[in-house]
């Protein structure tokens, strides 16, 4: 199963079968808080692409003059309520997070059909979950020009985006390649953020049974943490996106997602892998193409841990683990032993060292020129 899958909602036995379905509230009223779209505003060039409640479509913005990309629900009127809401919601988060790696939204409002639509930033690049797989397929402009190193500064800028979310109190729940546009030139979105919510940091987090029948749920198999997995909503923190990056992180190093690894897997299996930490700890961080070195298995480990006080307490503990494997510091999901720190201290130091070196050798040298010269060893004729 390849990491650009749909995002799933899936439907299996759970044990308390009395559980009460939700109650949506009409939107009639939440439609009327939208403003009517200006006519012939929005001028149709092509579809971008259609998935999940909405279809993107590049749109020519005749008062700015630019191209934009148009989400909207073409089937609205068959949709629930709660979808209904939903869309507006994620429009609202998403334009609610003003951040250079999120997606800007520009306008939200109703079509002539009365249907709800939002206006991102036309993106130009690719999708991560795109760009992997041409890595796995051997794409050798692909891979010079991705290096490792320049990835895992996309994947710091992915860290920022999700810290600053988090600083709001908003986890995005849906973290994964395919929502992650990387361009040419260092830009980075992190998109969709139709599963996100608002947490309060203060609550109390219950605990859970994670040997309990896997329940109703939503998420993408192989990026999705293991409360996810199990559906304990009262466990999300920020630790849950944690888990996500750390697939991501997975990901970018192997071009492959952990549920790849599960061959021929079914939902159920997966999500049960997920619930008990098998689906990372069973299977092998590798990659025929690129070394991938100890400390960045490690720090994606950690951040995967089946349990969350295993795991990077917050994004910016992951975030800062990277940058210390990228300037030469013991990262703390290694702790690597005595010998590995003096040969790391002496990696970042390596200008400094050959300077000392240079200068040791040239005292040393010049000591014993004068002392075979004052002993007599040596006689200098002129």
């Amino acid at each position: 199963m390849e990491d650009d899958i749909k995002t799933m909602v899936t439907r299996v036995i759970r044990n308390d079968t009395d559980a009460k379905p939700v109650v949506i509230e009409d939107t009639s009223s939440l439609l009327k808080e939208l403003s009517m779209k200006p006519r012939d505003r929005y001028k149709f060039i092509r579809t971008i692409g259609i998935g999940g409640m909405k279809a993107v479509l590049l749109v020519h913005d005749s008062d700015t003059n630019r191209n934009v990309a148009l989400a909207m629900m073409p089937d609205f009127k068959d949709r629930s309520p709660e979808d209904i809401k939903k869309f507006i919601n994620e429009a609202r988060i998403t334009a609610s997070l003003e951040h250079p790696f999120i997606v800007p939204i520009h306008d939200i409002g109703l079509d002539a059909n009365m249907a709800p639509y939002f206006v991102m930033t036309h993106l130009t690049g690719m999708i991560l979950s795109t760009l992997l797989m041409r890595m796995r397929n051997g794409d050798t402009e692909i891979l010079s020009f991705y290096y490792q190193r320049k990835m895992l500064n996309s994947f710091q800028r992915i860290c920022h985006a999700v810290e600053f979310a988090h600083s709001r109190n908003i986890l995005h729940l849906d973290l994964k390649p395919a929502n992650i546009h990387i361009g040419k030139f260092g830009e980075v979105q992190v998109l969709d953020w139709g599963l996100a919510r608002y947490v309060d940091k203060n609550k109390k987090i219950k605990s859970s049974n994670r040997t309990a029948v896997i329940c109703n749920t939503a998420g993408t198999p192989g990026y999705m943490a293991p409360e996810q997995a199990v559906g304990a909503e009262e466990e999300f923190d920020e630790r849950t996106d944690v888990y996500s990056l750390g697939a991501i992180l997975f990901a970018i190093l192997t071009f492959r997602s952990p549920a790849s690894y599960w061959e021929n897997a079914d939902v159920e299996t997966l999500l049960k892998a997920t619930a008990n930490g098998s689906i990372i700890n069973e299977i092998e961080i590798k990659n025929d193409m690129r070394d991938i070195p100890d400390e960045l298995k490690s720090i994606c480990r950690k951040a995967m841990a089946l349990r969350k006080e295993d795991r990077y307490q917050n994004v910016k503990a992951l975030r800062d683990d990277i940058g210390n494997y990228l300037a030469n510091y013991p990262t703390l999901a290694e702790d690597p032993a005595v010998h590995k720190k003096a040969f790391l201290f002496m990696k970042r130091n390596i200008t400094k060292i050959a300077v000392f070196t240079a200068l040791l050798l040239l005292v040393i040298t010049a000591g014993l020129l004068y002392y075979l010269l004052s002993s007599g060893e040596i006689i200098v004729n002129f």
